[in-house]
């Protein structure tokens, strides 16, 4: 049987009929409900209504967690105050967007627990430690579920490497929550979603070419990735190899296309090694010795103040994309599922293009792009078929070699 609360009911009709809702009531700080004393004199006249709108709190969502208490529901284990449900939500953000989506995420978790009595701990930290990060959380675990409810995280490494998260896919831990959200038109004619729904994605990190056309007068710049690897282009391109999660999409983009000896090329191609933000200083200087081209993520781009000395070129055959990913945990979406959706959504999509050029999937976001942008997506029939884990050590380790054979 279905309980049915209504605002007009006072606290003493609804704690006498139903007293493992006095639990839910102390959970959002009502104290006292459980005295007998408080119900038989305050409790008598103040209808629940009245409280809540006292109190500012959501009416139907309130209302909602006593029937769910009421009706035993084991999804929202509320009848008992020690019992309150906890979401962990951690992950690796790219730098220039972790701190404002951290604020805007302490905000919604705040909202979020004053109207489910639901906790939310986050652990967001900056993708640049990506490795210790990786070491200290992920690689010690022994089941999914020491995983939290949601991670997040830009690269393949983390979240396809079956020695780490990879390895619970195919028990069906994760859910696909973006699926049902309308994909933005930046991304029409490309299979960015996951065909067998496990792993979200909620925004992309392009990376481009930067040219300094007046250091180099004579040579033609590149349009495509196939141009970075000609040999007339040998050691005249820096590369973001510090830029862990872009450069290793790079890389498995390369291989697959051009295999070990198109790593090999990019290897002599390559004439520095620069973190995007030194490259943008090197850039603004007109008198800095530079590469002719610095491939460097979009974001950067922004920072440049004078086209004569450096412009930016989109790839003709498309911006190769580090993923942002979301894995959310099945055995908590009932509590989750806001809160992915949340990520998924428009003020998160927002801060993601705005403050970092970094595109959202979700349609409801105005992308800061070029007109129709193109893509250069590695794709999920990749990405399954091989153990990406095992690939990414390949393809770092022939480019690693091929460095050094150059003498760089």
């Amino acid at each position: 049987m279905q309980a049915a609360i209504n605002g007009s009911m006072t606290i003493e009709q609804i704690v006498t009929q139903y007293p493992q809702t006095i639990s839910v009531f102390e959970s959002r700080g009502f104290k006292g409900f459980s005295d007998p004393n408080a119900i038989q004199t305050v409790g008598r006249f103040l209808k629940l209504e009245s409280l809540l709108k006292r109190e500012n709190c959501d009416h139907d969502a309130f209302i909602r967690l006593l029937e769910q208490a009421i009706n035993n529901d084991n999804t929202t284990s509320l009848s008992g105050a020690e019992d309150i449900t906890t979401l962990k939500i951690a992950g690796l953000l790219p730098c220039p967007v972790r701190v404002p989506l951290q604020e805007a995420l302490d905000s919604f978790a705040e909202s979020y627990r004053k109207d489910y009595a639901i906790n939310v701990e986050s652990q967001l930290e900056a993708a640049a430690i990506g490795a210790q990060w990786i070491e200290e959380h992920v690689t010690s675990l022994q089941s999914h579920e020491e995983l939290p409810d949601i991670l997040l995280s830009a690269g393949f490494e983390t979240f396809f490497d079956p020695k780490l998260i990879g390895r619970w896919k195919d028990q069906g831990v994760f859910v696909d929550t973006t699926g049902t959200i309308s994909l933005n038109t930046s991304f029409d004619g490309v299979d960015i979603r996951d065909p067998q729904g496990d792993y979200g994605i909620i925004s992309v990190v392009p990376s481009v070419f930067v040219v300094h056309q007046a250091n180099y007068p004579d040579i033609e710049p590149p349009r495509c990735w196939a141009d970075i690897l000609e040999p007339r282009l040998e050691g005249l391109i820096s590369l973001p190899v510090s830029d862990f999660d872009l450069f290793n999409g790079i890389l498995l983009n390369i291989h697959k296309e051009y295999g070990d000896q198109g790593l090999m090329r990019l290897a002599r191609s390559m004439s520095t090694s620069l973190h995007p933000a030194q490259m943008v200083h090197a850039s603004n200087r007109r008198s800095a010795q530079k590469p002719f081209v610095s491939i460097m993520p979009y974001f950067f781009t922004k920072m440049l103040r004078n086209p004569e000395v450096a412009r930016c070129v989109w790839p003709e055959d498309g911006s190769i994309i580090s993923p942002v990913f979301m894995l959310v945990k099945k055995d908590q979406l009932e509590h989750s599922k806001p809160l992915a959706d949340f990520f998924a959504g428009k003020e998160v999509g927002n801060i993601l293009t705005n403050q970092g050029l970094f595109p959202s999937l979700n349609a409801a976001v105005i992308n800061n792009l070029p007109t129709n942008p193109t893509w250069k997506w590695i794709g999920w029939d990749y990405l399954y078929a091989n153990d990406i884990g095992a690939l990414l050590q390949h393809v770092n380790e022939v480019f690693r070699q091929a460095v050094q054979e150059c003498g760089q």
